[in-house]
């Protein structure tokens, strides 16, 4: 065998040993593509999955949070009601005379220096104070707005529970 043929026999097994070299590289770069596209697969599950309980959780408290207010406007419905009932049989009771208002009011006097025109149409001067129909008014007013302070108020706790106190801002 010559020298020649020893090169070229050398040079075929060196260059078969690097080719099989190459092929393991590949193979093993293949793999590992193939575990991490695996891994990405299992995490994009697992991210889906969780995005999915995240929103199950969120639909909860919206749902948990819609019942409460419509909770608070019932009971603002119904304390509306019971005002209103109140209120009726307050107007009643003064219209009846078995309720008085603790104090009569009197027509304001003038200023010094200025005149009094003499009384409205209308306006008995003789009778100072509310009218019943005026305090009727009067009473069912407030008792609207007591009941609506308390379902102003409910909302605001509702919110307050759900997400927390708001920090106050520096003056």
């Amino acid at each position: 065998m010559s020298a020649r043929t020893t090169f070229w026999i050398v040079l075929i097994v060196a260059m078969s040993a690097w080719v099989q070299s190459l092929k393991d590289r590949i193979a093993d770069l293949q793999q590992q593509l193939s575990n991490t596209q695996l891994q990405h697969e299992q995490q994009a599950r697992e991210a889906s999955d969780a995005l999915a309980l995240a929103h199950a959780e969120i639909r909860e408290l919206e749902h948990g949070h819609a019942q409460r207010l419509a909770d608070i406007d019932s009971r603002h419905q119904q304390e509306f009601a019971d005002a209103q009932t109140a209120a009726d049989r307050t107007v009643a009771d003064l219209r009846n005379g078995t309720v008085r208002l603790r104090k009569q009011l009197a027509a304001a006097s003038c200023p010094a220096g200025l005149q009094f025109a003499g009384p409205s149409p209308g306006v008995n001067e003789e009778a100072p104070g509310l009218r019943p129909e005026d305090a009727g008014f009067l009473v069912r007013l407030a008792d609207e707005c007591d009941a609506d302070l308390r379902a102003a108020q409910a909302v605001i706790d509702e919110d307050r529970r759900l997400c927390g106190p708001q920090p106050q801002k520096e003056p």
